[in-house]
């Protein structure tokens, strides 16, 4: 049974580019999707590390505070020091870069708050002002400006000013709190500012779009702080542009600013916190979804009473730094599959149309092989029968006639078989042996070899000028050499063929009867001439011309005008 042979599909570029670049695109989702879980994965993970160092690190600094009998204002001191020291981030990284989200990002937050066992808040991290304040030789107490619902009005209005101006700012920027005066109430560690400003610094970006970690010196925005009271509780102080006091008194003031979660965010995480009265209310747990949320409650003991430190940290994976982080990376592998896809269909399909061309090229040659075969295969089939009936008849003239015509076309056969293998041998040549050649001397060899062929035509020859060029010098003869049977083919009777060299051509021109298309003439079998059967030459002799001297760097140029037919071989 014979088995039917599919025959290859030919493509083209569109083709190749819906292929691979469809599959580049496919690749690209896939990563992003499996980046997606990665991203979420590795937020998670280190969110638990970071929401208990935190943790820790608050009871820490709480058990200080409470392990210091001296100290008179424990609650205050752990609420000023659980908004200043309440630290939450996370870092992707990654070869492209390392990306920061802080508690305080886009739909992030941080939450720690001491419960007593009332279920009343009684410190937090909620945001205030708060500084260090030093007075004679001790290192420095917290002190902070609350804000309550019995405030004057004047505090209220600046935490009012700073929310404002801290909603307007951006993460990279920088909001700086300056005071030149204060009063302080050292008893229950307060203080409320009498003169200052707070201002906004725009960060400074490199050209690549990264934060420099520097800020213009002129603030974006700005307020003046301006506060007066008369409580006999608060000490005035002034302070010139270093803190250093403007009196006689020794105080120093440190890390003055506004610390902590705005307050919206803590009433939001914090609403749920409570103490529960049993003993099994410690641990720690973590939610999932867009808002990932790691939280954790703690019993600890302050003043010999029992208190419960909860504390959660949420990230919001759809927040502005983790979808900047993510679709740059996911956009970047894009770039690269979709470029190196396109790239790879476009040598593909050059490499395809190289590989169609030759096999056109082959289908050409075998079929006007053929062809050309056949035609002289059926005249000696035809003749041969002539003469067999001539052989028959005795008649001996017309047998001699027809085994000469039967050789004739037995030449012929054999000059285009010949002339097909000298064409593929030159297909196969990939080096050559140069030498010095004198193109006039091969010239004038080759016509004395045609010479009683231009006699018979009555065709003259001219040769003038001189060339010398640095080839192999079989293959330039073999290209010389076809290019003058050409003309001397060609040529009308009385015509003329004239060869003119110079430095950097060689040209051969010859009369012919009338000017034609020389577009295609270099192709294998193709003649010019639309009687084939006539049998004036095989077609492959430019063929062969072209690619031997491309095989020496040279150019075959062909031209027709005003009856003249011209070949030039150009460096």
């Amino acid at each position: 049974m014979l088995k039917k042979i599919k025959k290859k599909k030919r493509v083209n570029l569109i083709e190749l580019l819906i292929k691979y670049v469809g599959a580049a695109l496919i690749i690209s989702l896939l990563f992003g999707a499996g980046y997606n879980k990665y991203i979420h994965h590795e937020i998670t993970e280190q969110m638990k590390i970071s929401a208990m160092d935190n943790s820790l690190y608050l009871l820490d600094r709480i058990k200080r505070i409470n392990d210091d009998n001296s100290n008179e204002n424990i609650i205050r001191d752990i609420d000023s020091s659980m908004s200043v020291n309440d630290h939450n981030y996370i870092e992707l990284n990654d070869p492209f870069g390392t990306t920061f989200v802080y508690s305080f990002s886009d739909g992030c937050g941080s939450a720690a708050a001491l419960i007593d066992e009332s279920n009343n808040i009684i410190a937090s991290n909620k945001m205030k002002l708060c500084t260090i304040l030093s007075f004679g030789d001790n290192d420095g107490t917290w002190y902070q400006c609350p804000c309550t619902e019995e405030s004057i009005p004047e505090i209220k209005q600046l935490y009012e000013n700073y929310m404002e101006l801290y909603s307007s700012s951006e993460i990279s920027d920088n909001i700086q709190t300056y005071i030149q005066s204060i009063y302080v109430n050292k008893k229950d560690h307060t203080f409320i500012p009498c003169k200052g400003s707070v201002k906004l610094f725009k960060a400074v970006y490199s050209r690549a779009g990264d934060v420099l970690y520097q800020y213009n010196d002129i603030p974006e925005k700005e307020f003046e702080i301006d506060i007066q009271i008369n409580d006999e509780n608060y000490e005035f102080y002034e302070f010139d542009n270093n803190y250093d006091p403007g009196t006689d008194h020794d105080i120093k003031m440190f890390l003055c600013g506004f610390h902590g979660t705005p307050e919206n965010v803590f009433d939001e995480m914090s609403s749920d916190m409570s103490f529960q009265d049993n003993n099994n209310y410690s641990g720690s747990g973590i939610s999932y979804g867009d808002v990932i949320t790691v939280y954790s409650n703690t019993p600890i003991t302050i003043e010999e009473n029992e208190h419960l430190l909860c504390t959660k940290f949420a990230i919001n994976t759809k927040c502005t730094e983790i979808r900047i982080f993510y679709w740059s990376r996911v956009i970047i592998l894009s770039a690269v599959l979709i470029i190196a896809a396109i790239i790879f269909c476009i040598v593909k399909n050059a490499k395809n149309k190289a590989a169609y061309a030759f096999e056109d090229h082959r289908r050409s040659l075998t079929n006007n092989l053929a062809h050309d075969i056949k035609t002289p295969l059926t005249a000696i089939s035809g003749y041969a029968e002539n003469l067999q009936k001539a052989i028959e008849n005795n008649d001996a003239e017309k047998a001699s006639g027809y085994i000469s015509l039967i050789l004739e076309n037995i030449d012929y056969t054999d000059s285009i078989v010949e002339r097909t293998l000298e064409l593929n041998k030159l297909d196969y040549i990939r080096q050559i042996n140069k030498t010095e050649i004198n193109m006039r001397e091969i010239a004038e060899n080759i016509l004395k070899k045609y010479g009683s062929m231009l006699v018979k035509k009555n065709i003259s020859s001219e040769i003038s000028g001189e060339m010398s060029l640095n080839g192999d010098r079989s293959t330039i003869y073999s290209a010389v050499e076809n290019l003058i049977t050409n003309a001397v083919k060609y040529t009308i009777p009385t015509g003329k063929i004239e060869i003119i060299m110079d430095k950097s051509s060689f040209k051969i021109t010859n009369d012919i009867f009338e000017n034609i298309d020389t577009k295609d003439l270099t192709e294998p079998f193709v003649t010019g001439d639309n009687a084939r059967s006539k049998k004036t030459g095989s077609g492959l002799g430019l063929s062969i011309a072209k690619n031997a001297a491309e095989l020496n760097g040279l150019k075959l140029s062909l031209s027709s005008a005003e009856n003249k037919f011209t070949a030039a071989l150009l460096k």
